[in-house]
């Protein structure tokens, strides 16, 4: 069990360091959220690459609800994704994960502090 999670973490931690090094900036759109019963909750969106579609995912954020979280389903947001790696990348939800690769919280994404947990 040790050894996976050990697996997991440098597996993200890779990821995040060579987006942070190397990102470009663009829109992706939240198409589901799933709820399996043997892990967390994830947002499943897609954004689209020189005509071709990439899907990703992020685990639901502790300050969102899953309930309030079905509100994001159909809307667009930020995502960054790897130069080198289009299959590499992050959905930007809230002003820390902007915060982490160095950008700005943009107004238009303000909509969604009221379904933030305090």
């Amino acid at each position: 069990m040790i050894v996976i999670a050990t697996i997991i973490f440098i597996n993200q931690y890779t990821r995040n360091k060579s987006l942070k090094n190397a990102f470009i900036i663009g829109t992706g759109t939240v198409f589901s959220i799933r709820s399996p019963p043997e892990s967390g909750t994830y947002l499943n969106y897609s954004y689209i690459i020189e005509g071709k579609t990439y899907e990703d995912f992020i685990y639901l954020p502790d300050f969102i609800s899953f309930s309030d979280a079905k509100v994001l389903i159909g809307k667009n947001f930020p995502v960054i994704y790897a130069k080198k790696n289009f299959n590499n990348s992050r959905l930007l939800l809230d002003s820390a994960s902007f915060a982490y690769y160095g950008l700005q919280y943009p107004d238009s994404l303000r909509w969604l502090t009221k379904y933030f947990r305090k």
